[in-house]
């Protein structure tokens, strides 16, 4: 496997799932910015680790088998 197949791997990953990723992200996001006004680096912390995992799911998903 290549370095530059890896995004294209991550698109097909989160094509085949659009609902549940984007449901994932909106969620992270959400808590990244909560914790951006209460200013609690914690929880930003949080949102970065559930994006990297986000990011690593649909890697896994969309790579080929």
């Amino acid at each position: 496997m290549k370095i530059a197949d890896i995004p294209v791997n991550v698109m097909d990953g989160i094509e085949k799932y659009p609902k549940v990723f984007a449901a994932v992200a909106f969620v992270a996001f959400g808590l990244g910015l909560s914790s951006a006004f209460n200013q609690s680096p914690s929880g930003i912390w949080v949102m970065t680790a559930v994006l990297a995992i986000e990011v690593a799911a649909a890697w896994y998903v969309g790579k080929p088998k």
